[in-house]
C-alpha cells in the first residue's frame, strides 16, 4: 500500500513514556538482557549525514508510504513524522481502509562502543531517506553507554550502500553482520515490538 487514506489518531504517549519503555527493551536472543536498562537515552536532533545505517536496502514501497504518511499527518493533525516530540513521541493510529493499528516513533539512533563511537540508525532509515530528500532535519531518540558486550547485530554502512528494492532481498542482502554463524545473526537484536518496529522482515515481504 502506497496511498494513504485519512488517518485517526488512536492513542499518543509523551516521551517519558516512551523512554521508560525503552529501558524494558531486550535482547531477541535472551528476553532477561536488557541492554537499554541503564543507557543515556533522549531525543536529539540529526541531518541525514550524522548517522551510519546499518540496512544494506530500502523497500519503494516504504518510501512512498512514509512520504504520504507525513503529508497526512501535517495536513489532519499538524504532526511532522520527522519531528515526534513532547506529547506526541509515540503516536498510534488507523489508516482508513487498513485493520491494523499502526505505531510510530521517531528514528532510533544507538551509539556504538563496538564500532569507535559511531551512532548506528536502528530503526527509522525509510523516514531519514525522506528527510534527506526534503533537505530537513530529523529527530532521533540517542541512545548513548550500552554496554559494549551487547553490540548491534550488524556492522556500519554508509548510505552509497543502500539499495531500493520492491520486496525484501535473501538475508545476504540485508545486512554485513558482525557475527558470521547463522545462530547468532539475531541473538544481540533489540526486541523493538513494544516501542513502534516491525520486528525482522521477512523474505519477499512487500511490508
Amino acid at each position: 500500500m502506497s496511498s494513504i487514506g485519512s488517518i485517526t489518531l488512536v492513542d499518543q504517549r509523551s516521551w517519558d513514556g516512551l523512554e521508560a519503555s525503552f529501558r524494558e527493551v531486550s535482547l531477541l536472543g535472551d528476553s532477561t538482557i536488557f541492554p537499554y536498562r541503564n543507557a543515556k537515552i533522549s531525543l536529539r536532533i540529526v541531518e541525514f549525514d550524522d548517522v551510519y545505517p546499518i540496512s544494506r536496502y530500502l523497500l519503494r514501497t516504504h518510501l512512498d508510504i512514509q512520504h504520504n504518511l507525513r503529508e497526512q499527518f501535517l495536513q489532519e493533525h499538524g504532526i511532522d513524522t520527522l519531528d515526534l516530540h513532547g506529547k506526541q513521541s509515540d503516536i498510534t493510529f488507523r489508516v482508513q481502509g487498513e485493520s491494523e493499528l499502526w505505531h510510530m516513533a521517531p528514528p532510533i539512533v544507538e551509539v556504538s562502543e563496538a564500532d569507535g563511537g559511531k551512532p548506528l540508525l536502528v530503526d527509522g532509515e525509510h523516514r531519514f531517506m525522506l528527510a534527506s530528500k526534503l533537505k530537513k532535519k530529523i529527530r532521533v531518540i540517542w541512545i548513548e553507554n550500552v554496554p559494549k558486550k551487547y553490540p548491534v547485530v550488524s556492522l556500519p554502512l554508509t548510505w552509497h550502500d543502500m539499495q531500493i528494492f520492491d520486496r525484501v532481498p535473501p538475508e545476504s542482502g540485508k545486512r554485513i553482520y558482525r557475527f558470521p554463524e547463522h545462530n547468532r545473526h539475531y541473538f544481540f537484536y533489540r526486541d523493538l515490538s513494544m516501542i513502534a518496529s516491525g520486528g525482522i522482515r521477512s523474505v519477499g515481504s512487500i511490508l
